[in-house]
C-alpha cells in the first residue's frame, strides 16, 4: 500500500483503481468479486517504486540503510499509528472485554510489523469472522513491511549486471512456492512472504529492465489495462489465491507500468485527476475503510443495507483525505528533517503498543461491563487440558483413504470388536471428550472423522475459497471417500453431526454474511450459494443416511446452539454475545431441523439426539451454573462435552 514518494501521475491512478477495487469488494462484493486482486496491484507498485528508489541511490552511492528506513517510517508511520488507536479506543468505549482484548491483540500485531503472521497463526475454523477483526486487514501491510526488510540487502549485495536476472529468479521461486503451497497449505500460501514476494519482485523485475520498445507500449498498457479489469472483475472465491490467476492483476499492473507516463493510456486516463487524487490517499483510505465496514457489522448498525454501505465508503474517503492532508503530507513534505519527528513518531507507536498490551492483559480493563478477561483466559485453559486429557489417539488403520486418514481419530476401548462411527465437522471434534468417556465406559471403540468445515453427506462440496477455509471437503469426491472407508470399518452405528445450520444458511454475525459462507455445491467446479446448498443438502442427506442404513445404524446429532457475539438486538448478552432462546434459535434452524425431521419420519430406525433443550433453559446460556458452555460463539466446550454426555449419547 505504499511505496517510494509518488514520482508518476500514472501510477498514483493505478493506485487509485486498486484501492478502489478493494474497497468496493467489501461494500458490493457482487460487483467487484475479485476486488480483493488490488492488493496484489499494491505489491506490484511497491516493487516498482522500491527497486527503482534502491537502485538510483545504489549507482549513486547515497544510499543508506538509515534513510531507507526512515523514508519507510515517515510514510507508514504516522496514518497507521492513527488507525490503531482509533481502533483501540474505539474497542474499548464499544465492545466487550473479548473483544476488546481480541483487538488489542492485532493492534500490537500492526505496531510490530506481524499483522500477516498473526492472520496465518490465527486462521481456522475456531477463529472469528472476518468482520469482527477490524484490523484483520493489515495482514497485506506486515508482508510489505517484510518485503521492505530483505529487498534492499538483495539489491544491493547482488553485484550489479545480475541484478535483473537473480530477481527474475527470487520471482520464479516465490511463485513456485505459491503454486505449491496454495494446496494443502492455501492460508501460509496466503499471508507469508515466501510466498507473495514473487508479487514485489515483478515490479522490481521491471524497474531493473526498463519498458519495452516505445512502438509496443500501448499495446502493453492496454493489455494490462485489460488483465487487471478482467481480474476484478472475474476473479471469484474458488481460485487458489495466490496462483496462476494471480498473474492477471500482477502482471498487468506491471504491463500498465511499463506502458509509460507518457501513452495516451496512461497520460490522460491513469493519470487523471481523479485517479492521481485517489492514489494520493490510496494508503490511508485502506487503513480506514475496513475498520469502518467491521465496527459496523460488530455493533448491527445496518451493515447490509446499501445506503449503510455507501456512507461508510464516505466516511472513510472523508477520514483519508483528512488523515494525508493534516499528517501525511506535513510529515512527508514540511516537516521532513524537523529534530523531533522521528523520535515522535516512533514513541507514539510505542505508546499505543503499550495500551494495547495492557488492555489485551487485561491490566487497563475495558469499558464496557461483561465477563473479565482472566476469567475467559482461565475457561480456555481449562477447555484446553480437559481436550487434551480426553484427546483421541490418530486411527493408524491400514486402508484408509489418504484423506480420512488425516482426520480420523479413535478412543474408548480400542480392543473392543464393537464399533461406532461419528462422522462430522468441528462440531463432531468438539463433542470429542464425550465420545471417548462414553466408549470407555462402554467397552465400544469410537471412531471419530471429523474435519472443518466438512458436514457428513455424500455428493456435496464446500464451495468456499481454499485460502479462506482450508478444509478436507473442498475437493470433489471427500464424502464418498469416507463412506467408503466407514463402511469398510464395519461399525454397528454411525452418529452423524454437524453444524447443519451453517451450510444451509450461511455464516452470518449480527445479520451480516461472512465472506466464508460455507455454502455447499453439488457441482465439482460450480458456485455454492444458499439455493444450491439447500437444494444439495435436501437430496443428500438423506442419501447419505440411506447409504449408511445399509450397513449400519444411523444417530443424527442436531447441532449446537450458536450465540451471536456482533448483534446488539435486545435481550440478553453474555460473555460470548446474545444468548438466543429456545425459539429463537429454533426459528434459525428450521430447514435444518425440517430435513433431519423428515429423514426421521420417514426411517423410524433413525435416531436423533437434540442437545439444545438441555442448555437452553431458556437461554442458551454460555455460562450455566458456573459452567462454561462453549468454547467459542458455537462450539461446545470440553467441560459442557463431558456434563452432556448422558444427553448425547443417549441410545448409543
Amino acid at each position: 500500500m505504499s511505496g517510494a514518494h509518488p514520482i508518476r501521475r500514472d501510477v498514483d491512478g493505478l493506485r487509485g483503481v486498486a484501492v478502489a477495487a478493494v474497497v468496493l469488494f467489501h461494500a458490493f462484493p457482487d460487483a467487484a468479486p475479485g476486488g480483493f486482486a488490488g492488493v496484489d496491484v499494491f505489491f506490484v507498485i511497491s516493487g516498482f517504486l522500491i527497486t527503482t528508489l534502491v537502485v538510483d541511490a545504489r549507482d549513486r552511492g547515497t544510499f543508506t540503510f538509515a534513510d531507507f528506513y526512515a523514508r519507510r517510517a515517515r510514510r507508514l508511520l504516522p496514518a497507521l499509528t492513527l488507525v490503531l488507536a482509533t481502533v483501540l479506543v474505539a474497542a474499548w468505549a464499544l465492545l466487550s472485554p473479548i473483544n476488546v482484548a481480541a483487538v488489542a491483540r492485532h493492534t500490537l500485531a500492526g505496531a510490530a510489523f506481524v499483522p500477516n503472521l498473526l492472520s496465518w497463526s490465527d486462521a481456522g475454523y475456531f477463529d472469528k469472522g472476518a468482520n469482527q477483526k477490524p484490523l484483520l486487514h493489515l495482514w497485506s501491510l506486515g508482508v510489505e513491511e517484510q518485503f521492505y526488510l530483505v529487498w534492499p540487502a538483495l539489491l544491493l549485495w547482488t553485484p550489479r549486471r545480475r541484478l535483473p536476472w537473480v530477481t527474475a529468479l527470487v520471482a520464479l521461486a516465490s511463485f513456485g512456492l505459491a503454486v505449491t503451497r496454495a494446496g494443502d497449505h492455501a492460508t501460509e500460501a496466503f499471508y507469508l512472504l515466501h510466498t507473495r514476494l514473487w508479487e514485489p519482485a515483478i515490479g522490481g523485475v521491471l524497474a531493473l529492465v526498463g519498458p519495452p520498445p516505445r512502438p509496443l507500449r500501448a499495446v502493453a498498457g492496454w493489455l494490462g489495462l485489460g488483465m487487471v479489469g478482467a481480474a476484478f472483475v472475474g476473479s471469484g472465491r474458488g481460485e487458489a489465491w495466490p496462483g496462476p490467476w494471480t498473474l492477471l492483476p500482477t502482471v498487468g499492473a506491471a504491463l500498465l507500468i511499463a506502458a509509460g507516463s507518457d501513452g495516451w493510456l496512461n497520460r490522460v486516463v491513469m493519470g487523471s485527476t481523479p485517479l492521481e487524487a485517489l492514489g494520493r490517499i490510496s494508503y490511508p483510505l485502506y487503513l480506514w475503510h475496513w475498520p469502518l465496514f467491521s465496527f459496523a457489522a460488530m455493533l448491527a448498525l445496518n451493515p447490509d443495507e446499501p445506503t449503510t454501505r455507501v456512507g461508510l465508503i464516505a466516511a472513510s474517503t472523508m477520514l483519508a483525505t483528512l488523515t494525508w492532508a493534516l499528517l501525511e503530507r506535513p510529515i512527508r513534505g514540511r516537516l521532513v528533517g524537523r529534530a523531533g519527528v522521528m523520535p515522535g513518531l516512533v514513541m507514539t507507536t510505542l505508546v499505543v503498543a503499550a495500551a494495547a498490551a495492557l488492555l489485551k492483559t487485561g491490566a487497563l480493563p475495558a469499558r464496557s461491563p461483561g465477563e473479565g478477561v482472566d476469567e475467559v483466559r482461565v475457561q480456555m485453559r481449562i477447555d484446553a487440558a480437559l481436550s487434551q486429557k480426553h484427546a483421541m489417539n490418530m486411527c493408524g488403520f491400514p486402508n484408509l483413504d489418504e484423506i480420512t486418514a488425516r482426520i480420523c481419530h479413535h478412543g474408548g476401548d480400542v480392543s473392543s470388536l464393537r464399533k461406532i462411527v461419528v462422522w462430522g465437522d468441528s462440531h463432531a471434534d468438539s463433542w470429542g471428550p464425550a465420545w471417548k468417556v462414553y466408549g470407555e465406559e462402554h467397552g465400544v471403540h469410537v471412531i471419530l472423522l471429523a474435519a472443518p468445515s466438512c458436514p457428513p453427506i455424500v455428493g456435496v462440496r464446500n464451495g468456499n475459497d481454499p485460502v479462506a477455509s482450508p478444509a478436507e471437503c473442498l475437493k470433489p469426491g471427500y464424502g464418498q471417500k469416507v463412506l467408503d472407508d466407514i463402511r469398510a470399518m464395519a461399525p454397528e452405528r454411525v452418529v452423524l453431526v454437524a453444524r447443519w445450520s451453517l451450510y444451509a444458511n450461511g455464516w452470518s454475525h449480527g445479520g451480516v454474511q461472512e465472506p466464508v459462507t460455507h455454502f455447499l455445491t453439488e457441482s465439482e467446479n460450480g458456485p455454492a450459494t444458499r439455493e444450491s446448498s439447500q437444494a444439495a443438502m435436501t437430496r443428500q442427506l438423506p442419501a447419505t443416511v440411506d447409504a449408511i442404513r445399509s450397513f449400519a445404524k444411523v444417530t443424527l446429532l442436531r447441532e449446537w446452539p450458536q450465540l451471536d457475539p456482533a448483534t446488539k438486538e435486545p435481550g440478553h448478552r453474555g460473555p460470548l454475545g446474545y444468548e438466543p432462546t429456545l425459539d429463537e434459535y429454533r426459528a434459525a434452524t428450521v430447514f435444518a431441523d425440517g430435513l433431519i425431521d423428515g429423514i426421521v419420519a420417514a426411517h423410524p430406525d433413525v435416531s436423533v439426539v437434540d442437545p439444545a433443550p438441555v442448555v437452553c433453559t431458556p437461554r442458551c446460556e454460555a455460562k450455566h451454573d458456573g459452567v462454561w458452555m462453549y468454547r467459542d460463539d458455537n462450539h461446545i466446550s470440553a467441560a459442557a462435552s463431558l456434563l452432556l454426555k448422558p444427553v448425547v449419547t443417549a441410545g448409543l
